[in-house]
């Protein structure tokens, strides 16, 4: 996640952080299901 917003995580995005760990566990995901995610996160978009 760091890397693909390009700095480093802060407190406010503790929740985005959450619901990609949630949405993973629940459908037992993998790195493509977490490239996903993470791309279209609220951190990563607004970067």
């Amino acid at each position: 996640m760091t890397y693909a917003i390009g700095r480093e995580l802060e407190i406010g995005d503790r929740p985005s952080v959450d619901e990609i760990l949630a949405e993973l566990s629940s459908n037992e995901g993998g790195l493509r299901d977490l490239i996903r995610l993470i791309v279209q996160s609220k951190p990563f978009l607004n970067n």
